[in-house]
């Protein structure tokens, strides 16, 4: 999973590409405008990449520096593998948006009858 480049982290590196270096603040002023990201999400996101080698955080003031080039980044993409785990699906699925305890119950009772669809 370390490999693969999900959706919403495209989404930050396509920022840092455009625009250069950019405090975490300022990344996260910038998806706000574009993604409707709450700053937890975009804050994730770039903990993701970080951890993932794409940006790296220079001090002070949580700057990101980019570390992975645009071609780079569509080469991996285009050799990931389908495979992806069912969280980060649901993740990239949900951009960033919240759901309601009504939305959160029914995708809850849909992954147990998944489940056990799978058992029987």
């Amino acid at each position: 999973m370390k490999d693969i480049i999900l959706e919403s982290e495209l989404k930050v590196l396509d920022v840092l590409w455009n625009e250069g270096d950019l405090t975490a603040a300022d990344l996260m002023s910038r998806l706000e405008e574009t993604e409707f990201w709450c700053d937890a999400t975009t804050l994730q996101v770039i903990r993701t990449c970080i951890a993932k080698g794409l940006i790296k955080k220079l001090e002070p003031h949580f700057t990101c520096h980019i570390m992975i080039t645009k071609e780079e980044a569509e080469k991996r993409r285009a050799s990931e593998p389908l495979k992806i785990s069912l969280d980060s699906l649901i993740v990239s699925l949900l951009g960033g948006k919240h759901m309601t305890a009504a939305q959160l119950d029914k995708l809850h009772h849909m992954v147990q009858e998944f489940g056990q669809e799978l058992v029987d």
